[in-house]
């Protein structure tokens, strides 16, 4: 398993981060609380919506790449926000749909759904005057946007899909190595970092679009490692999951335990993990996400 040490110097080096820049960010998360929309029940909707702990996260990518690249300053908060908008904000109730299955139909009520509609709408109607001439670059953070809700809305039509259980070599292959695995799920790194170069006018390098790649991947690992139960009750047949079925002797074990799960039966975690262990899965994808991570460092070089 990850250690508590990684993820506690990872917490280091985000609040680390966040303080560096926390002038930005706070210009930032005044300026989406100022967001005023056709109607004000919608002004009421996007006030509830607004989660200043995401923001923040969803910020450093830009700050990070504004930072190194060009000048980070207040002149480009605005455009800024409506990225945010745009992408995290838009996407948030109905990632919280998905990642909760069957379970979170309760909080994907109307009024989410008209928000997320009313953020992209004004967030685009905002940008469009300050995109002349930009529109290839834009349509190319659009599309990663685009796939993050295709590939959230996939894995959502996939829960309890038991003939996924079955998985091939071929299977475990694609699902690291395709250019629509799910470990490209998550895409606001690229967005944020695309939409620094967009800002500037500039074309987004294909050596930083390769590292991006990479790091949505690593991101990825990570979270299906430290979510591997949490998944597993939400109907997800992850990458651990699928290595540990073509790696351990007694793969019915574990599809025993994960159908037992899924008809609401019982969860014998404490197994799970110990047919996991045998399997070498843990060692196998720390292998895996530090290849990934010295990849990018080498595409960095």
């Amino acid at each position: 398993m990850i250690k508590a040490m990684d993820y506690k110097k990872r917490k280091e080096i985000i609040d680390g981060l966040e303080s560096q820049f926390s002038e930005f960010i706070i210009e930032l998360q005044d300026e989406l609380s100022q967001q005023e929309f056709h109607f004000h029940e919608q002004d009421i909707v996007h006030q509830s919506h607004l989660n200043n702990h995401l923001i923040a996260r969803h910020a450093l990518p830009f700050c990070v790449t504004e930072d190194t690249y060009a000048q980070l300053d207040s002149s480009s908060v605005k455009f800024f926000s409506q990225i945010i908008l745009l992408h995290t904000l838009a996407l948030t109730k109905i990632d919280d749909y998905y990642d909760g299955g069957g379970e979170a139909k309760k909080d994907l009520d109307v009024n989410s759904l008209a928000y997320s509609l009313s953020a992209t709408h004004k967030a685009l109607v905002s940008l469009a005057p300050r995109l002349a001439n930009k529109g290839v670059q834009f349509a190319k953070l659009m599309n990663t946007i685009a796939f993050v809700h295709s590939r959230m809305y996939k894995d959502f039509t996939e829960r309890y899909n038991t003939k996924l259980l079955f998985p091939t070599p071929d299977d475990e292959y694609k699902y690291v190595h395709s250019k629509q695995s799910r470990l490209l799920g998550s895409g606001y790194w690229e967005v944020m970092a695309r939409a620094s170069f967009l800002y500037r006018g500039k074309s987004f390098p294909g050596y930083l679009h390769r590292i991006d790649i990479k790091l949505r991947k690593l991101r990825q690992l990570v979270d299906e490692l430290e979510d591997i139960h949490e998944d597993v009750k939400g109907g997800l047949v992850t990458l651990p999951i699928i290595h540990t079925l073509l790696e351990h002797s007694s793969p019915n074990d574990i599809r025993g335990i994960i159908l037992s799960q899924w008809n609401n039966d019982s969860y014998d975690s404490g197994l799970m993990e110990r047919l996991i262990y045998e399997s070498r899965t843990y060692q196998w994808m720390r292998e895996l996400a530090l290849g990934m991570y010295q990849s990018a460092m080498t595409d960095l070089d």
